[in-house]
């Protein structure tokens, strides 16, 4: 829908335009005007009048965009246990959200979408972690929850389901190290340990023998 060309000005420029922003803006929207004409669209596809900025039509959509409904769908997809559609959905949303965002460009509206794309990617690790152990596909699992522990290296979440994959090929003694390695991070790093629940429940998983879906369910 239409947005407000000042509110335009306001997301990119950070509150801080320059002397030359309408002439700027003017110019970069033509820029954008022909590239879409390059890449099959109108000259027409984005109307700027009376204030306001408007992109026209559904023939273009954006890799962020394209990124946020692949994440969208495939938490309900795991849910209803189509894991095989979910695997895919989960791994466009990685692929996507993994690029860097318009690099060299800092500002406040661009923080907050390079952090919705974080949480972006780390849901759809999480999510192809569970659906590769449904698959079979053990290493795939084991390869995702260790990157999903690399990008969030304090969070609960990550070290569940790597314990659960490495459990998941009978590999108890990666299963503790991960445990370990992760609250010395903690202490280290922030200076608190995790809460006995979290404990007690990734001990109890390490400690007894149990089936794919007794350590989900702990999860």
């Amino acid at each position: 829908g239409p947005i407000g060309r000042y509110e335009v000005i306001d997301a990119v420029w950070g509150g801080r335009p320059t002397k030359a922003v309408d002439s700027t803006l003017n110019a970069t929207l033509s820029r954008i005007r022909s590239a879409l004409v390059v890449a099959g669209g109108e000259a027409d596809f984005i109307v700027s009048e009376q204030g306001q900025i408007e992109m026209l039509g559904h023939r273009f959509t954006s890799d962020y965009h394209d990124a946020v409904r692949a994440g969208d769908r495939c938490v309900p997809m795991m849910r209803r246990q189509e894991f095989a559609e979910a695997w895919v959905q989960a791994t466009i949303a990685f692929s996507i959200g993994n690029r860097r965002l318009v690099v060299g460009v800092e500002s406040d509206w661009l923080d907050h979408q390079r952090d919705h794309l974080h949480h972006l990617v780390c849901r759809a690790l999480a999510v192809v972690v569970i659906a590769a152990m449904a698959r079979d596909r053990a290493q795939d699992a084991i390869f995702a929850a260790r990157e999903l522990v690399r990008r969030e290296p304090h969070s609960d979440r990550g070290v569940q389901l790597l314990v659960a994959t490495l459990l998941n090929v009978g590999d108890r003694g990666a299963s503790r190290l991960a445990v370990h390695e992760w609250v010395a991070r903690l202490q280290s790093e922030l200076g608190v340990l995790p809460d006995d629940h979290t404990l007690q429940a990734l001990d109890r998983s390490i400690n007894r023998r149990s089936d794919l879906a007794e350590s989900l369910a702990e999860l």
